[in-house]
């Protein structure tokens, strides 16, 4: 091997017997040389490859673009065969596309005319001859190489790597957690409640304790773990996804996985027998709630769920459920926008009315079946009390005009349910 004007000459032995010498530029032996098995298999046909286009009288040309090791921008201005790109190129190639990102994730404009633009551009400034496929090639390997950086900082143990388009791509995706992840799961430390980032091991079965292979679901982002888990019924995530392994463990514990969990049915199965008030508050953004009234009037707790925006109470006709207790919790949800009770019997004029008042200024639907029935006295109130108020369907009673008339005050402002409708003559 020979220096030849930042070239080095490396001789190559072909199948025939013959030895052929072949220039390198300096990127390509430093692959070539690295301790990096890819990175050096890879060099290694590359220039197997030129010194057979070499030895059948075939210039080489154009090479494919390869990972990049970091290299001085000083370095960068030497020539360099067609296909390999230089720090000069590869920064107005970022700088490029960061001018199209928007059109890039539009779905309006297609990618293919993009990366030609980018291609003519960068030929034209530096006079090259670039193929679309070499840039948009180049763009991934670097996006790929900038990816796995990322990653690697994240572990716990690694040291500090320098990575030399890091600050170009950390402008363009500073609000992509899937290229910059606020955490990595994979890192969790099971002795951590807090989800500190201190490990990085396959996981492990929680019975057997034996290797399980890595998890790759554990190395997504938390929040699309989160999103995933959703689908899954409560009680197995409760009983057995949670223990699945130390990550995964530990992220149920740090609340992410709970928080995720917008919509709460504890009439699905299992969920009665996993229910307690410290349980449920776990659920912190919780949307839609459907529970049984026996198990709200003795609990507190309607008041820590900042989002509910729909609350479906039933009673199933149980003449020994303290109504009070329920009117008194419900008060608490200043933000509710449905409210859905069935078959609480004892539930009171008073407390309805007591329960307009609290809820007055957001409440837009209001339904109450196969419970007391309401006098149009009453209903007017309410009416009054609901300021927000589209549709209501309560179970009626009483005076048939009275009624009509108190329909006839609302019925531009409010929709009235069949039970209502039906008990009022045409």
């Amino acid at each position: 091997m020979a220096d030849d004007g930042g070239f080095t000459n490396v001789n190559v032995t072909l199948g025939n017997g013959k030895l052929v010498s072949v220039q390198v530029s300096p990127e390509l032996f430093g692959h070539f040389t690295s301790s990096d098995p890819d990175l050096n298999q890879l060099a290694k046909q590359l220039i197997i490859q030129a010194a057979m286009e070499k030895d059948s009288e075939a210039e080489c040309e154009e090479l494919p673009d390869i990972p990049t090791v970091p290299q001085t921008p000083e370095n960068s201005p030497k020539p360099t065969p067609s296909g390999i790109f230089t720090y000069e190129q590869t920064i107005f190639l970022i700088s490029a596309y960061k001018e199209r990102k928007e059109k890039f994730l539009s779905p309006t404009h297609k990618k293919k005319a993009l990366w030609l633009e980018i291609t003519e551009e960068l030929n034209k400034c530096f006079k090259t001859e670039f193929t679309v496929a070499q840039v948009e090639g180049r763009w991934k390997t670097q996006l790929s190489a900038y990816k796995r950086h990322q990653t690697d900082q994240a572990k716990s143990g690694n040291e500090r790597k320098e990575f030399l388009y890091e600050e170009e791509f950390q402008d363009i995706f500073s609000d992509r957690h899937d290229i910059n992840p606020k955490f990595v799961v994979s890192s969790l430390s099971s002795s951590s409640d807090s989800g500190s980032f201190t490990q990085d091991e396959p996981c492990t079965s929680s019975s057997s304790g034996e290797p399980a292979g890595y998890a790759y679901l554990c190395h997504l982002p938390p929040e699309i773990i989160c999103k995933i888990l959703t689908y899954i019924p409560i009680p197995e995530l409760y009983h057995s996804v949670s223990k699945v392994c130390s990550s995964m463990n530990c992220l149920f514990k740090s609340g992410l996985v709970w928080n995720s969990i917008t919509d709460l049915n504890f009439f699905n199965e299992g969920m009665k027998d996993i229910f307690t008030v410290e349980f449920l508050k776990l659920f912190e953004n919780c949307v839609n709630l459907t529970i049984d009234a026996t198990l709200l009037q003795d609990c507190d707790f309607l008041g820590s769920f900042k989002n509910l925006k729909c609350l479906d109470i039933r009673g199933s006709k149980n003449e020994n459920i303290c109504n009070e207790n329920i009117v008194k919790n419900l008060s608490k949800c200043r933000s509710m926008e449905k409210l859905f009770i069935s078959s609480l019997p004892n539930l009171s004029d008073d407390g309805l009315l007591s329960l307009s008042k609290e809820m007055g200024g957001t409440l837009k639907y209001l339904q109450i079946r196969n419970s007391a029935e309401i006098r149009p006295e009453t209903f007017q109130v309410l009416m009054k009390n609901l300021k927000c108020i589209k549709a209501i369907s309560v179970t009626p009673s009483g005076d048939y005009e009275k009624w009509a008339k108190v329909l006839n005050e609302n019925a531009v402002r409010c929709s009235f349910g069949h039970e209502i409708l039906d008990f009022v003559p045409k």
